[in-house]
């Protein structure tokens, strides 16, 4: 099944990007030229952080390691993931760079 990010960009505008399931959310995009800010795409350096706006519950649960770098940053009201862990388990997702 096909997978959807949609990255909002600015107040109106989006990209849209199609994957496979299981695909993380920066392996999707970057496919397309859009490496969202990620240095070393394996959650250390946090650049790829991103605020999920929609379904957030096609997404794969934080395992621990990503859990430990999320607990650093203050969210309140928003869910911020790490693209670069994120995989989509189905449907779309749509984010925004914070």
């Amino acid at each position: 099944m096909n997978t959807k990010v949609v990255l909002q960009r600015g107040d109106d505008g989006f990209l849209e990007f199609e994957g496979e399931e299981q695909e993380t959310v920066l392996h999707i995009c970057a496919e397309k030229g859009e490496t969202l800010g990620a240095r070393c795409y394996t959650g250390n350096c946090m650049g790829c952080l991103i605020e999920v706006l929609e379904g957030e519950k096609n997404l794969s649960d934080p395992d621990q390691k990503e859990s430990e770098i999320l607990k650093r940053i203050p969210r309140p009201g928003k869910i911020y993931r790490l693209a670069c862990q994120s995989r989509l388990k189905s449907g779309k997702v749509r984010i925004k760079k914070p």
